[in-house]
C-alpha cells in the first residue's frame, strides 16, 4: 500500500543547541520487535513507517541515526539539524527537547551490548563533530532515560555511558570536557 506524502510542519531549531540526547529504536516503537541490532538490511526507512503509523508524520524524530549493517555500523542523518525535536518527546523537560541534539541507536540494548565499532562509529560521525560545532561538553550528554522518568531503560540497560565518553575523547583534541 502506497502511503501518500503529507508535509508536516517542523519547529525551527535554536541557533545553539546544548545537550546531546542517546536513544534507542524501544523508545519510540516499544511495541515493535523488528528492529535488531543484528540486522543485514537497512532498517531507517522501515522505522520512518512505523513513526508514520503512531505519529502521523514522516520525519525521523531523531537528527543522526546509527545501526549496524552486516559487520559494520552506519550513521546516517535523520532530521536535519535545523529544526528541532521539541514535537516528539512530550514526557522529556522542554529544554532537552528543543535545545537537545537527538541521537538514536537502532536496536534495543537491553537485550545486546553494543561493541566497540558501534562506539566508534557514534562518536566519530555524530557527536564529535556536533560537540565541536556547537561547543557542546561532555558533561552534556545524556541518555534519554536519565532525563525521561518514562523510558527509564533508554537506550537499554546494557549501553555504556563510560565507553560512549571514553571513545569520544581521541576525536576532541583541544575541546572543554
Amino acid at each position: 500500500m502506497k502511503v501518500p506524502f503529507k508535509p508536516v510542519h517542523l519547529p525551527i531549531g535554536p541557533r545553539r543547541y546544548h545537550y546531546i540526547v542517546i536513544h534507542d529504536t524501544n523508545c519510540m516503537c516499544e511495541k515493535f520487535n523488528d528492529f535488531r541490532i543484528d540486522n543485514t538490511a537497512f532498517q531507517t526507512n522501515k522505522l520512518r513507517y512505523r513513526i508514520y503509523q503512531m505519529k502521523k508524520f514522516f520525519e525521523l524524530p531523531y537528527h543522526f541515526v546509527c545501526e549496524r549493517i552486516l559487520d559494520d555500523y552506519q550513521t546516517i542523518a535523520g532530521r536535519p539539524l535545523k529544526y528541532s525535536c521539541e514535537d516528539c518527546y512530550p514526557g522529556m523537560d522542554k529544554n532537552f527537547s528543543r535545545f537537545g541534539i537527538h541521537i538514536c541507536i537502532m536496536g534495543n540494548y537491553n537485550y545486546t551490548a553494543g561493541d566497540a565499532r558501534m562506539y566508534q562509529q557514534i562518536c566519530y560521525r555524530a557527536l564529535t563533530p556536533v560537540m565541536k560545532q556547537y561547543r557542546i561538553p561532555k558533561s552534556r550528554i545524556f541518555l534519554h532515560g536519565e532525563i525521561d522518568p518514562k523510558h527509564l531503560d533508554c537506550p537499554g540497560f546494557n549501553f555504556s555511558k563510560q565507553y560512549l565518553k571514553a571513545y569520544i575523547q581521541p576525536f576532541l583534541i583541544g575541546q572543554p570536557s
